[in-house]
């Protein structure tokens, strides 16, 4: 892939991803605008006059996908609908050109080039520590009653033995467990009946699982991390982009880690707590990146990411190894005085090729610091409407908050 570095002053912008097994999705086409330029929402950029299209080659068979401006829309360029039906192939090499006709008539060429890998799923189970599998154990409320008295502690942990059974543990695993080792179980996070599991709210001292090769130090039970694997096309994995997704009726929960952040540090707004959608972004990694043990085949995920009881779902995209640089450059300026990182020829933004997939399961915590995120939604919509009214400048948009508060 040709990367460069440098854009035009005054350029176009292009933002689309495109998904393996997927029809073709949307291209976006924009006017570069800097801080010192005054967005304009109406302002059309490339006229129903321009022509774009993706050529598509995988195992000797060449698509073309034409693209035409969508109804109602001035930015959003969508197949055909002759190419509609038309998918994104795995192993797929991609190529984008646009001839952008503008208001004025004048022209501007724009092209890109991507590729997809051959294969991308998650494995359908994760590792999770055994504080995760038992609210007792979670919230490390037995920790004194094994010290004093195993067998005592696994009946008050487990009467009927079913607990134990179900997950193959024995006091050695206790002893371990007890010891701060990390002790773990897989549990299932695909098909119709995920596992349950439960947020880890100790701050007992524990060693950190070590993960081919690296070092195991000293955390809090609550920083314990899952497990993830995924099957990779190693000739084509430049990297990996993490979401989560929660249920909007469920609560937000705020683990010992997170109170005594606040107490520390003071108080946040308990408005900033909401994220509206039911959705959030978690990481972006490129194929080498140290800060994920086990990478690129598994990746150690901290308890303290979830965040959230009810329904979760991870989602993770394959995407090519120029989405990396592109996203770590996005402020603009590298730090070597060089634009963001792109591989639009004649523009600025990505183009991107990837495969998707998703894994659910079912979280719960067993201690009552939680809030329902309705009341935060709540609690958020009164303080923009409030500085909103006062004049004060917010980074949310009257439309976003029309759709999570009304009026």
């Amino acid at each position: 892939m040709n990367v460069e570095e440098k854009a035009p002053d005054r350029s176009l912008w292009i933002s689309s991803v495109q998904v393996a097994q997927r029809p073709f999705d949307t291209i976006w086409i924009e006017d570069y605008v800097g801080v010192e330029t005054r967005y304009d929402a109406t302002n059309q950029v490339a006229t129903t006059a321009s022509v774009v299209r993706v050529y598509q080659d995988s195992a000797g068979v060449r698509d073309t996908v034409r693209f035409e401006r969508a109804a109602g829309a001035i930015r959003a360029w969508i197949p055909r609908p002759d190419d509609a039906p038309k998918r994104v192939r795995w192993n797929a090499n991609l190529n984008l050109e646009a001839e952008v006709v503008l208001a004025d008539g004048s022209k501007r060429f724009l092209s890109a080039s991507s590729y997809t890998p051959a294969f991308y799923s998650i494995a359908d189970s994760f590792a999770v520590p055994i504080e995760a599998l038992h609210p007792r154990l979670a919230n490390g409320s037995l920790r004194q009653a094994i010290a004093a008295n195993p067998q005592n502690a696994l009946r008050e942990l487990d009467s009927t033995g079913a607990f134990f059974t179900r997950w193959n543990l024995s006091l050695q695993d206790l002893s371990a467990y007890m010891a701060g080792q990390a002790v773990m179980r897989n549990i299932a996070v695909k098909g119709p009946h995920p596992d349950t599991v439960w947020y880890i709210n100790d701050m007992s001292p524990v060693l950190a699982l070590s993960i081919k090769g690296s070092k195991s130090y000293p955390i809090a039970a609550e920083s314990r991390g899952w497990i993830f694997r995924h099957n990779i096309d190693r000739k084509r994995f430049g990297g990996a982009v993490f979401a989560q997704g929660f249920e909007p009726t469920r609560a937000r929960i705020l683990g010992s880690i997170f109170k005594r952040f606040g107490s520390t540090f003071g108080s946040v707004d308990s408005s900033e707590y909401f994220q509206p959608g039911g959705y959030r972004s978690w990481l972006v990694a490129p194929l080498a990146y140290d800060p994920l043990p086990g990478w690129p085949d598994s990746a150690l995920l901290a308890n303290t990411y979830l965040g959230y009881t009810g329904r979760n779902t991870i989602y993770s995209w394959s995407v090519d190894s120029l989405y990396y640089e592109y996203y770590r450059t996005l402020t603009g300026q590298t730090g070597d005085g060089q634009y963001s990182v792109t591989n639009i020829k004649g523009g600025k933004g990505y183009f991107t090729g990837a495969a998707k997939d998703s894994v659910s399961f079912q979280l719960e915590a067993s201690f009552p610091d939680t809030v329902p995120v309705p009341r935060l939604n709540r609690i958020w919509c009164d303080s923009i409407q409030f500085r909103q009214s006062k004049g004060e400048a917010t980074n949310t948009s009257k439309a976003v908050v029309r759709q999570f508060c009304g009026g």
